[in-house]
């Protein structure tokens, strides 16, 4: 690859430049509009810490979405969860709030009472607020500021729509009740909260579930599971991630070509970058040991699936995982040397793509 070819471009104009490829970590620039470059670092370092916030890339996404070696399969209406448009719509959002809290500030409006808006002007509170630093609004900046208020609320319901169209196109949820959370109710709420919040001392009840069902033990609680799983399937094909620390022997038998039972439920994401986030922070709270894999899951019609929110979908136990390929991802970084200023590195990430059947 060519030094200074662009990996990616931000709606705002900012650049992530391709600088070199050493010991098989690539390295990057972030550029910004006005032309200043930030330090060569990898290009892991410069998604997973921080100033580059936009969108996950791995090396693997780089390539492919070079001129000439273009994968139409990742663009595929049945599987590519359309994460970047709502990047850019996030974007936008948080661009024009902060024109928006600007031209408040610049029109007196105290900051106390700045995220207010132009709905709530009787409010006792906002009264008091604006008398005490002597603002009054004319009609015409309430007008103005009511309908960019208005716009900027716009741009968060189509970024949600987006998602709820992305679920409606994929997924069957048959307890689905659009006025409540993530459609559900009652007793199916309730297991659902069991699943994602509820712990038992200090570990997720879903972690502790899935052990003992994966040593073979099951249990009432697994069953209730079961029933929460059981209100949703998947209506067409669709790709879900999920991540990984596993030890290297584990790690070996993942062939192209083998397959397996999952005997547990599987907790899964609807984004690439959220399951690297889950698998670097979990390599880190295991002292790095083992291996980060980031499963690529393309589940087909009639898997029991359910969206039970936080960006997360649980898959039904006792699926079929046949393995489809294996590669090797960018380096994991474990240490950062003030006196060299590199970083050291620990394994590659394992990606490994599946495809997920009922058993």
């Amino acid at each position: 690859m060519i030094k200074g070819t662009v990996l990616y471009k931000k709606s705002s104009g900012t650049k992530l430049l391709y600088s070199d490829t050493k010991d098989d970590v690539m390295y990057g620039v972030v550029q910004e509009v006005s032309g200043k470059t930030h330090p060569e670092k990898s290009v892991q370092s410069i998604i997973s810490k921080g100033y580059w916030d936009a969108v996950f890339l791995t090396y693997d996404d780089m390539e492919k979405h070079q001129s000439g070696n273009h994968d139409q399969e990742s663009h595929g209406n049945w599987s590519n969860y359309p994460g970047e448009l709502k990047d850019k719509i996030w974007e936008e959002y948080q661009s024009e709030s902060k024109k928006l809290f600007d031209k408040k500030i610049k029109a007196g409006i105290p900051k106390e009472i700045i995220s207010w808006n132009m709905g709530e002007l009787d409010s006792s509170y906002f009264q008091e607020k604006m008398a005490e630093a002597g603002t009054k609004l004319t009609k015409k900046q309430i007008d103005e500021f009511s309908a960019e208020e208005q716009r900027i609320e716009n741009l968060l319901d189509k970024r949600n729509k987006i998602s709820s169209q992305w679920y409606d196109d994929h997924f069957i949820n048959t307890n689905k009740n659009l006025g409540e959370f993530v459609g559900m109710v009652g007793e199916i709420r309730d297991i659902r909260d069991e699943y994602v919040v509820k712990q038992t001392n200090g570990v997720d009840v879903s972690v502790i579930t899935n052990r003992a069902l994966r040593a073979g033990k099951s249990s009432s609680r697994a069953t209730r599971f079961d029933k929460l799983v059981a209100t949703g399937s998947v209506k067409e094909p669709v790709v879900l991630w999920r991540s990984a620390i596993l030890p290297q022997e584990i790690v070996n038998t993942l062939q192209k070509g083998s397959s397996f039972i999952d005997k547990g439920f599987q907790s899964t994401g609807v984004r690439e970058k959220e399951a690297v986030f889950y698998a670097d922070q979990r390599f880190r709270d295991t002292n790095f040991e083992g291996i980060p894999v980031i499963f690529k899951m393309k589940v087909n019609k009639g898997v029991g699936a359910v969206d039970v929110g936080y960006g997360e979908t649980v898959l039904q136990r006792k699926t079929k995982m046949s393995i489809t390929g294996v590669k090797r991802g960018p380096k994991i970084e474990t240490n950062y040397d003030e006196d060299t200023k590199r970083w050291s590195y620990g394994p590659n990430f394992v990606y490994v793509d599946v495809e997920v059947d009922k058993a």
